[in-house]
């Protein structure tokens, strides 16, 4: 679990933001293109992390988890 602060609050991080957008992927290809096989039309979704106000060393050491 990280903690992050933000506009003077701190707030715990408990979803792992990889797993989260891995999740979101295959529900949005489950959801919109089922007729695809999962394999290749896998490939019709994309998806990314965007982290603006996180300092890269930051980034990095939630990435390498």
């Amino acid at each position: 679990m990280l903690r992050a602060t933000r506009d003077g609050r701190t707030f715990d991080v408990k979803a792992n933001p990889v797993e989260q957008v891995r999740r979101y992927k295959e529900e949005i290809f489950s959801l919109y293109c089922p007729r695809l096989q999962k394999g290749n039309g896998f490939a019709v979704t994309t998806a990314g992390l965007i982290f603006p106000c996180a300092p890269r060393d930051r980034v990095v050491e939630l990435l390498a988890r």
